[in-house]
């Protein structure tokens, strides 16, 4: 049996446990919502389990880890009121009753299985691989490190001095925050220019760890360029609070080593991978304000509630926030009828230029769903389910994830063979592995815009550096 499948089969197979105990202890709620989530699952399996897939880390495989983490563990925190009562009811419930889940997770269920329709529909057609070895031009190389730091490393200057932070005075708490919070949207300025130009530190970034991994003679210019422009992307993810920016710089990683490996890996690196993760979201969630969560009390308490906020928290795929976006847009009916997608060409347009741009839809679930009052902060990606369904209402449900499929069916096409070119496995880990995950954990719109700010720059990289 292969690798992919082993691992697909025993997610199956400790939930389907999982499962069972709960049956003893909550019979209601593990019937009508633990019951889906398995079955969603189990359904998104099932074209590994048919196959012949070796590649753990294939988009589908990827997307199936962040199901059985955000939808199966977090469904039995809410069931069982981890890590409160309070918690569950105030976070994912809006005090609201558990019974308000019932429909949205039937309706994910229904949407993965279009899914995974979708998946099977496109059959396997292989592309072309270029044989011929790519090789980076050394010069071109260090030019190209030296030109993007300088300009990510300028852009993080000034984009610390327009937050208006005193560097001597400020607290931990404070120096790791929210930016560009404003009560007026005419006012409201997130310095998204700034923060492209300076993410440009993270191709930096992985080029060289790619360099540096499969050179011989470890170079001083690679070694400097790969320590500086990580400082720089790991502050910048810090101080803006971006749990998920610190660590995928960690996960990317695992990721460059699986593929230049071919394909193999150690699970005990898994595991350091994995308490690393756990250890940066959990220190990074005890300094946001109002979490309510204390590093130094979880780990007096039990290490289990270290857990606590990477399983619970209403990002990625949650049925909680699909229930209160479902019951917004039917109490208002303010169903958008694709015209949810059109951010995709405005957000290109600089605020400066439209102080009145629409904002993206992450923030406009948090300021209708849940009554966020400042822009900047609160915002709550909706998911593939809620923006289908907010879109284009039950239908929505079944044509945009039966896409989604098709489209992840072809990204494993393209992507099946990589290891022999650097570019390949570069822009498949940076740009294309999490794209099905984004999709359904925070929506269409936010997925393509995001991946075009780091295909863009990574490309153009690339085909500098590159010589055949």
């Amino acid at each position: 049996m292969n690798q992919a499948k082993r691992i697909n089969l025993s997610i199956i197979f400790f939930s389907f446990i999982i499962l069972i105990i709960s049956f003893f202890y909550n019979y209601n709620y593990s019937f009508f919502l633990l019951i889906p989530s398995f079955l969603i699952l189990l359904i998104t399996s099932l074209p590994i389990l048919i196959s012949n897939e070796h590649n753990v880390f294939s988009p589908l495989c990827y997307l199936i880890y962040f199901i059985f983490l955000n939808l199966f563990l977090r469904n039995i925190y809410i069931i069982y009121d981890f890590p409160s009562k309070s918690y569950v009811d105030g976070i994912f419930l809006l005090y609201e009753s558990k019974d308000l889940l019932i429909k949205p997770v039937l309706l994910t269920l229904t949407g993965f299985i279009f899914f995974t329709l979708g998946y099977l529909f496109y059959s396997y057609k292989p592309f072309l691989i270029n044989k011929k070895p790519v090789i980076w031009n050394s010069k071109k190389l260090n030019l190209l490190s030296f030109v993007l730091s300088f300009i990510s490393f300028i852009s993080l200057i000034k984009f610390v001095i327009s937050s208006k932070v005193n560097l001597l005075l400020v607290t931990l708490q404070a120096f790791s925050n929210y930016r560009g919070v404003s009560e007026d949207l005419s006012d409201y300025n997130a310095n998204g220019f700034l923060r492209v130009l300076i993410q440009l530190s993270t191709i930096v970034f992985y080029i060289n760890y790619v360099r540096f991994k499969k050179s011989q003679n470890k170079t001083f210019s690679n070694k400097f360029y790969l320590i500086f422009s990580f400082l720089i992307s790991l502050l910048f993810f810090f101080f803006i609070q971006s749990r998920s920016g610190v660590v995928f710089l960690f996960i990317n990683c695992f990721l460059i080593n699986y593929y230049l490996n071919f394909n193999k890996f150690s699970y005990k690196k898994l595991l350091v991978l994995f308490a690393v993760v756990v250890l940066f979201f959990s220190f990074m969630t005890s300094l946001r304000g109002g979490s309510g969560f204390d590093l130094k009390d979880a780990v007096q308490d039990s290490l289990f509630s270290v857990l606590d906020p990477l399983v619970a928290n209403n990002g990625g795929i949650d049925t909680s926030k699909t229930a209160h976006i479902m019951n917004y847009v039917d109490k208002h009916n303010d169903f958008k009828y694709g015209s949810g997608y059109l951010f995709i060409f405005s957000s290109f347009i600089p605020r400066a230029i439209w102080p009145n741009k629409p904002v993206n839809i992450d923030t406009e679930v948090g300021m209708k769903v849940y009554n966020a009052t400042s822009y900047g902060t609160g915002a709550v990606p909706p998911g593939l389910i809620a923006e289908s369904y907010w879109n284009f209402g039950y239908l929505g449900i079944l044509i945009i994830p039966f896409i989604v499929g098709i489209f992840t069916r072809r990204l494993h096409n393209y992507f099946k063979i990589i290891n022999n070119d650097n570019n390949k496995i570069l822009l498949y880990v940076v740009c294309f592995i999490g794209i099905p995950y984004s999709c359904f954990g925070s929506s269409i719109t936010s997925a393509l815009i995001g991946l075009i700010y780091l295909l863009v720059p990574l490309y153009l990289s690339l085909k500098y550096i590159s010589k055949i």
